[in-house]
């Protein structure tokens, strides 16, 4: 984490509810030629005792004021495709399902130069 504070800005934002920290969110902000200057959430994670009390839209509201504040023009997250109670979570808060993002290990990817 703190790697990735020094060398990406990234910042996190959580709840802490009675010295517990019960949802937590990182986040960094990216100029994309696609996208203009984005607000990107990284990690967006509540623990299962607080899930469906609201923490996680909690904190997409307060990221989604955030990115706002910051100007920028566009908000990204990317979720697994099997985690579906995220899925509506984040459709609820008006977020659109907008890309495929493809991804593997590169030690799995042959290219084709070494071929």
């Amino acid at each position: 984490v703190l790697r990735q504070m020094e060398n990406h800005h990234y910042q996190m934002v959580y709840i802490e509810e009675e010295g517990i920290v019960v949802a937590a969110s990182g986040y960094r902000v990216a100029e994309y030629l696609a996208w203009g200057k984005t607000f990107y959430v990284d990690d967006l994670i509540t623990i299962s005792s607080h899930r469906h009390l609201g923490c996680g839209s909690m904190l997409i509201q307060w990221l989604i004021t955030k990115a706002k504040a910051l100007s920028c023009q566009e908000f990204h997250l990317d979720s697994g495709t099997h985690r579906h109670d995220a899925h509506r979570l984040y459709i609820r808060n008006k977020l659109n399902i907008s890309s495929f993002h493809f991804s593997n290990k590169l030690e799995h990817i042959k290219s084709e130069q070494s071929s």
